[in-house]
Order: structure tokens, then C-alpha cells, then sequence
């Protein structure tokens, strides 16, 4: 699993996300059985469908990254997202936790 960090309330791609991307996109290019997985989740600060709203933003975001790399097809990715429903550290409402805010990528 890859995974790529996110700001509060951001869904802007940074320099360390950008080397995970290309990482990914090197790793499947030319594997024409790869699939790339992207599930994009927020922490718990802001309203649940504000939150689901984010995670949309940035799976997307990390999705259309990876095209642009030209190593992967479109049809070669699968998005999803959680929003706050599914998080990696379990908070309480309104907790801010950067551990939450990612996009995770599995190659399978």
C-alpha cells in the first residue's frame, strides 16, 4: 500500500505526494494485469458530507495525477472514497488527525 498526505481541508497534492504517484505509476507501467485502487478519506474535523465530499476531491486529485504520469491507463484505476467513515485512527467528531487525511493506493 502507497499513501499520500493531505493538508487540513486541502486536496492539493504536495512534493511527497507526488513521488508516491510517480512511484506507483513506475511500479504498474507496462503491467497490463495491475490495478490501481485509490480510496481517499478525511479526518473527522467538518461535517460528514462535507468530509465525503474531500475525499472525492482527493482520490480524484491523486487519480488524475496518475494518468498525467502517462505509465497508467485510465481504465487500469479504480476510485473510491470514505470520507470519515472509515478512518485509519479512530477520533471523535471535530478531531483533526493527519494520520486521517490521505489517499491510500493498492496495487493488486
Amino acid at each position: 500500500m502507497y499513501q499520500v498526505d493531505f493538508e487540513t481541508n486541502r486536496y492539493d497534492i504536495n512534493y511527497a505526494g507526488r513521488q508516491t504517484i510517480d512511484a506507483v505509476a513506475t511500479r504498474v507501467e507496462g503491467n497490463r494485469t495491475d490495478i490501481v485502487t485509490i480510496v481517499g478519506r478525511t479526518d473527522s474535523a467538518g461535517s460528514a458530507g462535507y468530509n465525503t465530499d474531500l475525499s472525492q476531491r482527493r482520490a480524484t486529485a491523486v487519480r488524475d495525477a496518475l494518468i498525467s504520469t502517462g505509465k497508467i491507463a485510465p481504465d487500469h484505476i479504480e476510485t473510491t472514497w470514505t470520507g470519515q467513515a472509515k478512518q485509519a485512527v479512530g477520533t471523535v467528531d471535530g478531531v483533526a488527525e493527519a494520520r486521517n487525511r490521505v489517499v491510500d493506493l493498492y496495487i493488486r
